[in-house]
């Protein structure tokens, strides 16, 4: 007989290709001689027969070990039957390696003795109810046996023909050695049917265990496959393929993509060095990607390298730069190679069938990889270079992911700081990229995220803010758009944003519709402000340096009108210091708010930051020109503080300019005034005494600038003179010889002799109707 090693689990079932090393006894085994003349065949005729009452049944084999069993004195010093140690089972780590022993010898384990001994006591009458031996316990079995404790648990998945009832699943981890069966299902069948001496062997193993060990030691070949049941460990017959119950099966992990020579390099470097800082780490960093530039030239890389190539950093290198943030930093770097790779690729060879699947799994990779700035920057160069057509094909899910994770971050965040402002800004340039079908529904994802965090808490609110504020840094998106947004996600909760909140809306507007430079976007929002008004000042400033700054202003002031936040825009200019662009600024927006009493309000702001009684001398009476009507017929402003807002009787023309220009401010400030006379007549609600007044110095201002007052000014004062007269009355003499001088000066004496006589005729008219 060949000579074997068979390990039993706590099952009583073989372990086949196992091998046990010669540690400290943990299990016993009995080593049994099948010729020892004390136990062979003839020694039916002992003194010590075999008990009678046994089984008849029982073939020779298993009466020797009945008989072993009913005299457990029987251990001569000499004896073949002798105790051998077996060491603790390993989980195959190493090949299988056969044990020397004697010939035409076996082991047998404790479980093949408890089995036999359980048979033999079946078959007297218990005496009492007891426990019986049980070999099929489960995991939490302790309580103490007739043969003791059981010292080997099925902790490891047993690669024995009939697999245990029960086992524990240990996670696999990288660093550590795994367990991976010593042979399949199908080699085991298949070894199991041949009839090799290894093979008989075991059956005659399972021959003495089965309780029908009166059948033939060697089966023919079974007509139907033997498959183990996993859940009862018992061998059945396969049943058809739809209902046949399949062995357990392990599922190995994967194995690792084969790591590129480009990234062993890199990493063999890293290794190596001797002193870690950026510029060595950008000295390996350039044949790293000379090499990788060339190869992509054809697009010579798979989907798995280029997983492996996203994280370039194995554990060595890791533990060679402590700092993790330049260990990041490279991590970047070497992402951004990569990306560049993907971008000559797509130059070279865009026909390649392989780079759809490499940009998606690039975007992939990234948006699974963190909120970072470093993502979200590389996720939006990424959407820039790829075609439109491999960008339709990027699955919302990963754009969801990226989404949720960096707007959570920013709302853990200060809003003011500089590298939240950089994350906003990326985040709105690669919604820019995205169709408005994905925009659409990353929107409805952000608006559920939002309603799953509590109304009125500080959380939602900066969320809102963050996602406002990267629809603002969308290029794609119009400032209706942008008031719609704020509409829904600020206004419509009772969410008022603080001045510098607004700030940075501005800020995101003006850089999406580049307005201003990306330089002076970053000077702007990287600069540490200690004040609101160095914040809204820098902030004009940039404006006031751009050609259709007018046009900017305009459109900014239309902004907060829509938003119905105008306060904040008259406080921004009221807290700039006093100087020619903060004068230009009120102006500007004065012109163009197209409201007489918030262009008042911004007027009256400039003056009082510069002192009482002074006067804005830049602002200009040709801004004031389109709301001076309004002004006048203002029942709420009943100071004339347009005649100060004019200043007309002051020429803007240098005195040595050219006569007729000086006569065209002159004649148009003429015209102005005639004007204002009329829209004096229509107000409704100056008395008479007050549009006395008014006409009065609108006399005043045509006799400063041309020493004469017009024909329209003089019949509106003779109207209102006369009305005394139209009404039956005698009239008023101061009223009427004032009408008199002013004819007098104008047109001369004797045109003012002319009307008096008017006048004295109308008088006795009057008189005679009285009387």
């Amino acid at each position: 007989m060949p000579k074997r090693v068979l390990g039993y689990d706590h099952c009583g079932l073989p372990h086949r290709n196992y091998s046990f090393s010669r540690q400290p006894a943990i299990e016993h085994r009995i080593f049994v001689k099948l010729h020892d003349p004390r136990i062979s065949s003839s020694s039916s005729s002992s003194s010590q027969p075999p008990p009678s009452g046994g089984d008849s049944s029982l073939t020779p084999r298993a009466s020797q070990l009945q008989w072993l069993v009913g005299n457990p004195h029987f251990y001569p010093a000499d004896s073949a039957v002798r105790l051998t140690a077996m060491s603790v089972r390993s989980a195959a780590q190493c090949p299988p390696r056969g044990i020397v022993s004697p010939s035409s010898a076996v082991w047998i384990t404790d479980a093949v003795l408890r089995h036999a001994i359980d048979r033999y006591h079946r078959q007297f009458p218990a005496a009492a109810p007891c426990r019986r031996i049980s070999s099929h316990s489960g995991p939490l079995e302790s309580r103490r046996r007739q043969l003791g404790k059981r010292n080997m648990t099925g902790i490891m998945p047993s690669s024995a023909t009939y697999p245990p009832l029960w086992h524990f699943d240990v996670a696999w981890i990288p660093s550590e050695c795994k367990w991976e069966p010593p042979s399949t299902a199908e080699e085991r069948r298949k070894k199991k049917q041949s009839l090799s001496p290894s093979a008989l062997f075991e059956s005659l193993i399972s021959w003495l265990e089965k309780s029908d060990a009166d059948k033939p030691f060697i089966q023919p070949p079974p007509a139907d496959d033997i498959v183990c049941s996993a859940s009862t460990g018992e061998a059945t017959v396969a049943a058809p393929a739809e209902a046949a119950v399949p062995e357990y099966v392990y599922h190995d992990p994967p194995i690792p993509a084969k790591v590129p020579r480009v990234l062993s390099a890199l990493r063999r470097n890293i290794s190596l060095l001797d002193t870690v800082d950026e510029k060595a780490l950008e000295r390996l960093l350039r044949p790293f990607q000379r090499r990788f530039f060339r190869r992509m030239e054809t697009a010579d890389l798979t989907v798995e390298a280029l997983r492996v190539l996203m994280e370039p950093l194995d554990q060595a290198a890791r533990d060679r730069i402590s700092d993790p943030e330049m260990a990041d930093l490279l991590i970047a770097r070497v992402r951004r190679s990569l990306l560049t790779g993907l971008e000559i690729a797509q130059n070279k060879v865009p026909d390649s069938v392989i780079l759809p699947d490499l940009w998606t799994t690039f975007v992939s990779i990234v948006c699974s990889s963190g909120s970072g700035y470093q993502n979200i920057r590389l996720f939006r160069k990424a959407l820039e270079l790829m075609p439109a057509d491999i960008r339709a094909r990027i699955p919302m899910d990963d754009i969801k992911t990226l989404a949720r994770s960096s707007l959570v971050a920013q709302a853990s965040k200060c809003n003011l700081l500089p590298d939240w402002i950089r994350v906003a800004s990326q985040s709105g340039e690669a919604l820019s990229n995205l169709s408005p079908l994905q925009l659409q529904d990353l929107d409805l994802e952000i608006n559920a995220l939002i309603l799953k965090r509590e109304r009125d808490s500080e959380e939602n609110r900066r969320l809102r803010f963050a996602w406002l504020m990267a629809k603002a840094y969308n290029s794609a998106a119009t400032n209706e758009e942008i008031v719609q947004s704020y509409r829904e996600l600020i206004a419509s909760h009772g969410i008022d944003l603080a001045s510098a909140q607004l700030w940075q809306v501005i800020a995101a507007r003006l850089k999406s519709a580049e307005a201003i430079t990306t330089v002076a976007h970053y000077e702007l929002t990287r600069y540490r402000y200690t004040s609101l008004s160095g914040r809204w000042a820098a902030l004009f400033s940039a404006i006031h340096s751009l050609p259709s700054a007018n046009n900017i202003l305009t459109e900014l002031y239309g902004f907060f009108k829509d938003i119905d936040r105008t306060d904040i825009l008259i406080d921004a200019v009221h807290s700039l210091p006093v100087s020619r662009m903060s004068i230009d600024t009120a102006r500007t927006i004065a012109t163009a708010c197209d409201d007489h009493r918030l262009a008042l309000q911004l007027y009256e702001t400039i003056r009082a930051r510069l002192g009482q009684g002074s006067r804005v001398a830049s602002w200009g009476w040709e801004a004031w020109v389109p709301y001076l009507e309004r002004i006048i017929k203002d029942p709420e402003i009943t100071r004339p503080v347009h005649w100060e807002l004019l200043d007309l009787p002051r020429l803007t023309t240098p005195p040595d300019a050219d006569p007729e220009e000086i006569a065209r401010e002159i004649q148009a400030k003429m015209a102005l005034v005639d004007s204002i006379g009329q829209w004096y007549m229509e107000a409704p609600h100056l008395n008479e005494r007050q549009l006395l007044r008014r006409l009065h110095r609108c006399v005043s201002v045509q006799r400063a600038l041309a020493r004469a007052v017009s024909p329209q000014v003089l019949a509106r004062v003779a109207e209102v003179v006369t009305r005394d007269l139209q009404g039956g009355d005698w009239g008023r003499t101061t009223r009427l010889r004032w009408l008199l001088s002013i004819i007098a000066q104008t047109h001369g004496e004797k045109q003012a002799g002319d009307v008096s006589k008017t006048l004295e005729g109308w008088r006795r008219m009057l008189d005679r109707k009285a009387c």
